[in-house]
């Protein structure tokens, strides 16, 4: 008789214990789920972040390579010079250049 009360409680106990890890079971996936949801949305922010960052940098870039494009596309305009011209520019600049130099001494 003894016996048989001892395998029901046992029975009783082993059903309770099961509702219970049940029901933490249950808590737990919950919890899984928030802190999944949670790492999704850090994900998201993160690559918006790096994605935004990617867009100025691709900006900039491009607001540059037009520039370089459109100093490169300018026509060089030559001037007409005569040799004796020429030289005497030249002479002008080298004159400049030695009295800047005597003036730094």
């Amino acid at each position: 008789m003894q016996i048989t009360i001892a395998l029901k409680n046992k029975a009783k106990i082993k059903r309770k214990r099961g509702r219970h890890e049940a029901n933490l079971g249950g808590h737990l996936e919950e919890k899984e789920t928030r802190s999944g949801r949670a790492l999704a949305a850090k994900v998201c922010f993160i690559i918006t972040q790096k994605h935004s960052t990617f867009r100025h940098v691709s900006l900039l870039f491009k607001t540059v390579h037009t520039y370089m494009v459109k100093l490169m596309k300018k026509k060089k305009v030559k001037t007409r010079t005569t040799r004796s011209q020429c030289q005497s520019a030249h002479r002008r600049t080298r004159d400049e250049k030695r009295q800047a130099e005597a003036c730094f001494d």
